[in-house]
Formats: C-alpha cells, structure tokens, sequence
C-alpha cells in the first residue's frame, strides 16, 4: 500500500472504529425556519422543469446554480427564484455533458462543471442574463467532485 493510502485507511478505519459501539445514537433537534424562495418543478415549463439536485452553488451575487444530472443540465436562478438561464444537455459538444456530477464557482467568477464521462471541467463565464461556454480542459485522471477554495480547485478522483 502505498503510504498515503495508508493514512487514510488508517482514518477510515478510524472512524469506522469510533462509529461502533454500545453508545446510543444521538440525534440533533434542527428548526428549518421560513421558506424564503422557492425554484424548479417536477411538471411544468421546460426552463422550470427540474428531474433532481444533484449539486448547487451559490454565485457571488446571490444567484443559485443547480446541477440536474438527470436532466443533464445547469439551471440558473435569481435570488427570488426567477429562472434566469440555463445550459446543458446529453452529448459531446462545448454545452453539453456527460454524467455531470458536480458544479462550483472559480475565484473569477465562472462556473466550472465536471462531466465525468468526458474527464473535463466545463467552464462557464456568467453573464447578466446567460451563461457562456469558454473552454473544457480535459483532467489527467477519472475525477468524482470538485471544489474551489479560494483560488485553489480541489479535485476528488484516483490518479
């Protein structure tokens, strides 16, 4: 094994370790609040029409960004819950994906979408009223999610 593959079996099985036991489970009471917006629907127009939430992010400006896998596409919406655009769909071309499975914002602002099948991160500049395709750089390994911290991305896959 190799050694950093050591330590995290070794915190896996860790925690494993730490879950098992006599201890009764232990369950935490959440106040959910007031809903503030509501986005999408399973029947209706086809720019509202949602198969599931895979991801989201939240733009720099309040805007909500869903990844719908089933529906192999990227919807937009206002912070009022207005649909304002979206991209996407099955295939192989610039706005199109693969098994998408993770979305987030880079440190410029742009949308970046990691399409599985492809092994490429779709990036997106975010315009008032669209999202524009820019370029699809392909990754050197099969990745599974993708996060920015910052202006670092972090991407989880096996190299």
């Amino acid at each position: 094994m190799k050694p950093a593959l050591a330590g995290l079996a070794a915190v896996g099985l860790t925690a494993c370790l730490a879950c098992s036991g006599d201890a009764a489970p232990s369950y935490v009471d959440v106040e959910l609040g007031d809903e503030m917006v509501s986005v999408g629907v399973t029947e209706g127009p086809p720019d509202l029409t949602m198969g599931g939430v895979d991801d989201l992010v939240v733009g720099p400006h309040g805007d909500l960004f869903i990844l719908d896998a089933k529906s192999v596409r990227v919807l937009r919406f206002s912070v009022s819950g207005e649909p304002l655009a979206g991209v996407g769909r099955e295939g192989d071309g610039p706005d199109e994906f693969r098994w998408p499975a993770g979305i987030d914002m880079d440190a410029q602002g742009r949308l970046v979408v990691l399409s599985q099948a492809h092994q490429t991160l779709a990036r997106f500049s975010v315009d008032a009223d669209s999202l524009r395709f820019i370029d699809a750089p392909r990754l050197p390994f099969p990745a599974r999610d993708l996060c920015f911290l910052g202006d670092r991305m972090y991407v989880l896959g096996t190299p």
